[in-house]
C-alpha cells in the first residue's frame, strides 16, 4: 500500500507535472478571457441575449478579467494540495493566497457595476468595492508578514516516525485530487442548473457566483486540517505544534464562515481568519524558542 501511494504521488506531484499543469491553466485563462470579451461584444451588438440575474459578468470588458482569475484560482487550489505533504504551514499560506485572489476577483466583478457618474457614493456597490480594495491590500500585507514568520520559525526536534507522517500526508494529497475534480464538476453543473431554473422561473435568484466551488472547498479544507491535527498527535506532543495546528483549523473555519456573508462582513471574517493564523504562527515562533516547552523525550 505504501509503495502504491509513493508511485501515484510521484506521478501526480512532481516538478515536471507542476509546470505542465501551470501551462495548461495559463492557456485556459487566456482563452477564457478572449471568449468572455467576445461574448461581451456580442451582447453589446445584440447578437446574444444576456443571462438574466447575472448581467454583472457581461457588462463590459473589465468584467471579462473575472474569467482568467477563476482559472488562476483553481490552479492555486492545486498548488495548495501540492504543498500539503511538504509543510502544513505552507499549505495554510497558500490558503491565504487563495482568499486574497477571491477578493481580488470580486473587485473586477464590482468594478463592472461601478457608476462613476453617480452622485450617491453611499451605494452598496461603491462601499463593497472600497471595502474589498482595502481588504486586498491588508491581506497581502498579512500574507507577507506570515511568510516572514515562516522564514524565522524555530527549528524544533523532528517528530517520531516523520517519514511515515509525510507518507500519510502524501496519501491525503493523492486522495484529494479526484475529490477536487468531482467537487469542481459538481459545483459547475449545479451553477448551470441554477441558471436554468432561474430562467424557467423555478427560483427567484441565483446564488453568489463568488462562492461557487470555494464554499465546499473550504468545508473540505476544514476536514483535512482536523484530520492532520488528529494524525499529528500520534507523532508529536510538542505543545507549540499542537497549538499552531489547532489555531490553523480555527483560521480555516473563520474563512469558511466568511462565505455565509456578503459585503464588509465577508471581508472582515477573512481578515480575522488570516490575522488569527498570523498570531498563532507568531506565538509558535516564540514558544518554540523556549526550552521549557520542549518535551522530555527531546531533551
Amino acid at each position: 500500500m505504501y509503495d502504491f501511494i509513493k508511485r501515484v504521488y510521484r506521478f501526480l506531484f512532481n516538478e515536471h507535472r507542476k509546470e505542465q499543469v501551470e501551462q495548461i491553466f495559463l492557456f485556459l485563462a487566456l482563452v477564457g478571457f478572449i471568449v468572455h470579451v467576445i461574448v461581451v461584444y456580442l451582447i453589446d451588438f445584440g447578437l446574444v441575449q444576456i443571462v438574466p440575474g447575472d448581467d454583472s459578468l457581461f457588462t463590459n470588458v473589465i468584467s471579462a478579467i473575472y474569467t482568467p482569475f477563476s482559472f488562476i484560482l483553481v490552479y492555486e487550489v492545486l498548488l495548495l494540495v501540492y504543498y500539503l505533504p511538504y509543510s502544513f504551514s505552507t499549505s495554510i499560506a497558500k490558503q491565504y493566497e487563495i482568499t486574497s485572489l477571491i477578493i481580488l476577483r470580486r473587485i473586477f466583478k464590482d468594478i463592472a457595476k461601478l457608476d462613476i457618474k453617480s452622485e450617491d457614493w453611499s451605494d452598496i456597490y461603491h462601499l463593497n468595492l472600497v471595502v474589498d480594495m482595502a481588504g486586498v491590500l491588508i491581506i497581502v500585507l498579512m500574507i507577507y508578514a506570515f511568510y516572514r514568520l515562516l522564514k524565522n520559525r524555530p527549528k524544533l526536534p523532528e517528530p517520531q516516525n516523520l517519514k511515515r507522517f509525510v507518507l500519510i500526508k502524501k496519501g491525503i494529497a493523492v486522495a484529494l485530487v479526484p475529490v477536487l475534480i468531482l467537487m469542481s464538476t459538481y459545483s459547475l453543473l449545479s451553477w448551470l442548473l441554477e441558471i436554468r431554473d432561474f430562467n424557467l422561473g423555478l427560483i427567484s435568484e441565483i446564488g453568489d457566483i463568488n462562492a461557487v466551488f470555494y464554499d465546499n472547498f473550504f468545508n473540505l479544507l476544514i476536514l483535512v486540517d482536523v484530520m492532520l491535527l488528529m494524525i499529528s498527535l500520534f507523532f508529536t506532543t510538542h505543545y507549540s505544534l499542537l497549538i499552531r495546528n489547532a489555531g490553523f483549523v480555527v483560521s480555516t473555519i473563520l474563512i469558511r464562515l466568511s462565505f455565509s456573508f456578503d459585503g464588509w462582513q465577508n471581508t472582515f471574517l477573512i481578515l480575522l481568519g488570516v490575522g488569527f493564523g498570523i498570531i498563532i504562527q507568531a506565538l509558535y515562533n516564540l514558544i518554540g524558542k523556549e526550552k521549557s516547552f520542549v518535551p522530555r523525550e527531546f531533551e
